[in-house]
């Protein structure tokens, strides 16, 4: 108990800390300054976007992935069980309800 509470404490007396005097760093002639001219996003500096890396190689791999993705899905969406399985199982098997009476 007493740790959370020398950390609140801790935090606290941080929180009341004297901040250095950033104000005197800026001087007459800097707080004189007129604001910097804003120009249009396309002068700016920026780097040009890369090439796209997609070539006819990387083309066919994506086609051939994506067809065995489909191949893959429509196994799993196959049933487990032929019909006549499960028909044979239900049969044999009874499931006991636990809201059922004697």
């Amino acid at each position: 108990m007493r740790a959370p509470l020398a950390l609140l404490f801790a935090l606290a007396q941080s929180a009341c800390a004297q901040f250095p005097a950033l104000d005197a760093t800026v001087t007459e002639e800097m707080k004189a300054a007129p604001y910097p001219a804003l120009g249009p996003i396309s002068a700016a500096a920026l780097p040009e976007a890369p090439p796209p890396r997609l070539s006819a190689q990387t083309a066919a791999e994506l086609q051939a992935r994506s067809t065995r993705l489909r191949a893959r899905a429509a196994r799993l969406t196959q049933q487990a069980l032929a019909p006549s399985e499960k028909a044979r199982l239900r049969a044999t098997i009874e499931i006991e309800s636990p809201n059922a009476r004697p």
